[in-house]
């Protein structure tokens, strides 16, 4: 009989090991306050900011600067920031959906909202002489994605 009583208590004392253990490995559940400075230069942004990696509940704050005017979006989350050229734009949010969220620029501004705006042009596709300086002063680039894991 004492050799169980002691596997019992090696056993008891694996376990309570093991258990401290996983619970150190859990990590800080707390949400964390993020801040990212993003800058859009010539429609492309930086390697270090392409996947934004956060964690559910997480306070996120993006600093948005650009060198062209337009609409930045998060999608997901159908967040919007009109953003001009020389000045900073802010977006604060909570990160309480999980998943993988892409944010673009619509770029251009040719006096016009862009949401109001109606894409469907109904022109001559055979036409040389057509000007297409909307379509490509006008566009959505998408720039990366904040994905949200959860806790």
């Amino acid at each position: 009989m004492p050799i169980n009583s002691r596997y019992s208590y090696s056993l008891a004392a694996i376990l309570a090991l093991l258990t401290l253990f996983l619970m150190g490995c859990a990590g800080n559940s707390e949400p964390a306050s993020r801040t990212f400075n993003l800058s859009i230069d010539n429609r492309s942004i930086g390697d270090e900011h392409k996947k934004l990696r956060l964690t559910q509940d997480d306070e996120i704050t993006l600093h948005i600067t650009t060198d062209e005017e337009g609409t930045f979006h998060i999608h997901g989350y159908d967040l919007k920031s009109v953003i001009k050229t020389g000045q900073a734009s802010e977006i604060r949010f909570k990160a309480n959906a999980t998943g993988k969220f892409d944010f673009e620029m619509h770029f251009g501004t040719q006096g016009h909202k862009q949401d109001e705006h109606d894409h469907n042009h109904d022109h001559d596709k055979t036409d040389k002489n057509k000007d297409t300086t909307h379509e490509t002063e006008n566009a959505d680039v998408i720039l990366g994605s904040i994905e949200v894991f959860p806790k």
